[in-house]
C-alpha cells in the first residue's frame, strides 16, 4: 500500500524524540507493519534529504524560532 511522505514523516516523528513510541506499539496503533515502520526510521536516520525534502518537513512540522536556535546551536538560520 502506498504512503504519504507527509503520513511517512508523522510516523517518524511519533517514534523519535522523548515521547517516542517503538515500531511494534505503533503498528498496532496504526496499522503498518513494524518492519514497514522501522524501515522507514531507519531511513530517516540514515538519509541525507535534500534542500526540497526539508522545505517539505519543516511545512509539516514547523520549528518555533527557540527549537531553530536550539537545533543549530545557537546559528539560527544556519544549516549545520
Amino acid at each position: 500500500m502506498p504512503y504519504t511522505d507527509a503520513f511517512k514523516a508523522q510516523m517518524v516523528k511519533r517514534m523519535m524524540g522523548p515521547s517516542a513510541v517503538n515500531a511494534s506499539t505503533l503498528a498496532r496503533q496504526v496499522g503498518v507493519s513494524q518492519p514497514t515502520l522501522s524501515q522507514w526510521l531507519r531511513a530517516a536516520n540514515s538519509t541525507t534529504w535534500s534542500l526540497q525534502e526539508c522545505v517539505r518537513v519543516g511545512e509539516v512540522f514547523p520549528l518555533h524560532d527557540a527549537e531553530a536556535v536550539e537545533a543549530t546551536g545557537g546559528r539560527a538560520g544556519e544549516l549545520p
